[in-house]
């Protein structure tokens, strides 16, 4: 490839961060910027990403912004979600801006919708959680400073699974289901929308490579039930499970006193893949059984 793009990733040592440069060192030339070594040759180990000195943005064609506090609720430290969550990327907007950096990735989060069931273009933002809203704020601040040389892009992506030790409640659940623990969902009907991290990266690699801006929601198009999630992966463990109903009272109950638990137990969130096939010019398709089949096998290695 013929003067491949210079990409400063920051956040090297986070999942998407590590397997994009795993995919793509190759065709581009990556520097990443991590907290913790991960043994990518071109990487500088920072504790504090606001100490990164300006020359690291000399010559470089596009940023890419993994770094992130995520939403955890014994976290309550607003002043930590607002530093790395929002103060952050204005840093490193505003240096890329002034080294004249005309392309600017953010990795956002579909937090900062708030409590919907629904995510599309029209979708009000009304985050609930110090981790939405920080978010919030840097993308905000970002496309404010959109113009004909500086062009941010912003993804807001469904939850990542597959291509190994994916972090989140995916891996929770298969480590639920291989325990052989019987489990509440016989009568849960939800739809939730999800994204393999393979799908993710190529739409990274898609975007830098045609410049394509402004918000962006992604999914891969195909929404599931838990229990169609759960069919799944008792096939790739090759275990069958109990599944039983938890009488409405009870849901009801976890409704009202854990709306967060209960969102994360019944609720649904479905993603509006418009943005892939009209921005992207790309049809999703089912990753689902392939990304379990990845996750399962590094949960195996590890057990």
């Amino acid at each position: 490839m013929n003067n491949p793009k210079k990409i400063l990733i920051i956040g090297g040592d986070s999942f998407i961060a590590r397997y994009f440069i795993k995919n793509n060192a190759s065709i581009y030339q990556i520097r990443a910027i991590s907290r913790i070594a991960t043994g990518f040759e071109n990487e500088l180990v920072l504790q504090d990403f606001f100490s990164l000195k300006s020359e690291e943005f000399n010559n470089v064609d596009v940023v890419i912004n993994f770094a992130a506090i995520v939403h955890n609720p014994h976290n309550t430290n607003e002043k930590l979600y607002l530093r790395i969550n929002f103060e952050l990327p204005q840093f490193l907007s505003e240096k890329a801006k002034a080294h004249k950096i005309n392309y600017f990735l953010q990795m956002s989060t579909v937090a900062v919708y708030g409590r919907t069931e629904i995510i599309n273009q029209e979708t009000s933002e009304a985050p609930v959680t110090l981790y939405g809203k920080s978010k919030l704020m840097a993308d905000r601040s970002l496309l404010l400073m959109a113009d004909k040389n500086f062009k941010p892009a912003i993804f807001r992506s469904a939850m990542v699974y597959g291509g190994g030790n994916a972090p989140g409640n995916m891996m929770r659940l298969i480590r639920m289901v291989d325990k052989g623990w019987p489990l509440p969902f016989n009568n849960a009907h939800n739809k939730r929308d999800f994204i393999h991290i393979s799908t993710l990266t190529m739409l990274i690699d898609h975007a830098i490579k045609n410049e394509i801006t402004g918000v962006c929601l992604l999914c891969d198009g195909i929404p599931v039930s838990i229990r169609e999630l759960i069919k799944v992966i008792e096939k790739c463990l090759k275990k069958k499970i109990r599944l039983f109903s938890l009488p409405k009272i009870f849901i009801s109950i976890i409704k009202a006193a854990k709306p967060g638990l209960f969102e994360k137990l019944f609720g649904s969130l479905q993603v509006s893949d418009t943005d892939i096939r009209n921005k992207f010019n790309i049809v999703p398709k089912d990753m689902l059984e392939q990304g379990i089949t990845e996750m399962v096998a590094s949960y195996k290695n590890q057990k």
